[in-house]
């Protein structure tokens, strides 16, 4: 068969004092973050059933947020992402499956066909990740000297071809093109930003924030341009991408990075029957429309009480859902929803964000030196604080991060003095 598998399926002796013996068996596809941490979660809580991950690289779950920052600056060997051991899968008997890909899903039968490999399982966790969106120009599909970031193989590609002097040009201003951007100027290329929306990460951050990071790049050298239209790529004889041009000039590349988004892995949950919209339907509990089949992580969308949905990029929610499934199959009481949180490094600063990037923000106060480069801004609505971003500021971020859609009128007013203490703030509020 092909692809590779290693061993772990037998059934492990004795699950430990006091914890419950599971017997189902459990299938995972997809052995990102997201799947790697539900295997983990799992063999933690007791379960002692068969549990088998599978997934379509040929490396076991790894960090996928370092590759575009240290990774791409060649500071983290590929072993080094990896979320666990390799060893792991084989001391807890995880029947780990690589590079192989999903053929078909039967949720009537309960079996997955893996090549010529029919899997049955008791329960099924999809956590199958996302794509990277593609540039619709026929070039695009067949330039050499395009790359998009999602595997370490494409960024490895990508740093090999890195040299002082090199000219990248960037597509997309959120933040895996910033940090490509980020890293690539580190390593001495010329980089060039475009970005097709008003500003830079228009559908994550504040305008403050995207500011900042619009200044600090280019006083790093990266020429960033904004509201960029009529974008084509034109190719050379030899059938690579020689320049990019847009209405704002013509940019000349010997590389080009496509960072314009993802699309949710839905298709074995279409081809199943499952409820798909932008991302495979779930309850609270990440329950799809078949029973005992789970979707986590960046292709699950929940619907949430007021009857919105809600789907999210980030490798803190891919292992959060991945250890609220967990506690469900183990018949647990599931930990409460952690809010979701974002984190980037571009240069030597640090930004992070927490709360619904969906919520509507009525305003902003900012707290700190926003011209020193170290500030907090939260997101206020009536007396709640629904979103906060700090740049450069990670204590005082994890102190108020869980103050996150509380009533605080009391603390609102006083956010940006900083005569109060972060602590003082919210001992009293």
């Amino acid at each position: 068969m092909p692809g590779r598998r290693e061993p772990g399926a037998r059934r492990r002796q004795g699950a430990g004092p006091g914890q419950p013996v599971v017997s189902r068996r459990v299938v995972v596809l997809g052995a990102g973050h997201g799947g790697g941490e539900v295997v983990a979660a799992l063999r933690a809580g007791g379960f002692d059933g068969p549990l088998t991950l599978v997934g379509d690289e040929a490396t076991p779950p790894y960090q996928r947020p370092p590759l575009s920052k240290s990774f791409l600056l060649g500071a983290s060997p590929a072993d080094e992402l990896l979320a666990r051991p390799r060893s792991f899968y084989e001391q807890q008997q995880v029947d780990l499956v690589l590079g192989r890909r999903v053929d078909h899903v039967d949720t009537t039968a309960r079996t997955v066909q893996v090549g010529d490999e029919s899997v049955p399982y008791d329960v099924l966790v999809l956590a199958l990740g996302g794509r990277p969106r593609m540039l619709a120009d026929p070039a695009a599909a067949k330039a050499d000297n395009l790359h998009q970031v999602k595997t370490h193989a494409d960024v490895e590609r990508l740093r090999d071809r890195l040299a002082p002097g090199t000219r990248v040009g960037v597509v997309g201003g959120g933040f895996v093109g910033l940090e490509v951007a980020a890293s690539a100027r580190k390593r001495g290329a010329e980089v060039t930003v475009l970005e097709l929306a008003p500003r830079l990460l228009g559908r994550v951050c504040s305008e403050v924030v995207a500011e900042h990071v619009a200044s600090l790049h280019g006083a790093r050298g990266v020429d960033v341009r904004t509201g960029v239209t009529g974008l084509h790529l034109v190719t050379g004889d030899d059938g690579r991408i020689a320049r990019v041009a847009t209405d704002q000039g013509i940019v000349e590349v010997d590389e080009v990075v496509v960072g314009i988004g993802m699309t949710p892995e839905t298709g074995p949950a279409e081809q199943a029957g499952l409820a798909v919209d932008d991302g495979i339907l779930v309850d609270a509990d990440y329950r799809t429309s078949a029973p005992d089949v789970f979707a986590i992580g960046d292709c699950a969308r929940v619907l949430r009480p007021d009857g919105s949905t809600l789907r999210l990029e980030s490798a803190p929610h891919a292992a959060s859902s991945a250890r609220r499934v967990a506690a469900v199959i183990l018949g647990r009481e599931t930990p409460p929803d952690a809010a979701p949180w974002f984190w980037s490094h571009q240069f030597e600063v640090k930004i992070q964000m927490a709360g619904d990037p969906s919520a509507r923000v009525s305003r902003w106060v900012t707290r700190g030196d926003m011209a020193g480069g170290s500030f907090l801004t939260f997101g206020i609505v009536e007396d709640r604080i629904v979103r906060i971003e700090a740049v450069d500021r990670p204590a005082e971020f994890a102190q108020t991060k869980s103050w996150l859609d509380r009533p605080i009128p009391s603390v609102i007013d006083r956010l940006a003095d900083e005569s109060y203490s972060i602590r003082q703030l919210f001992a009293r509020p």
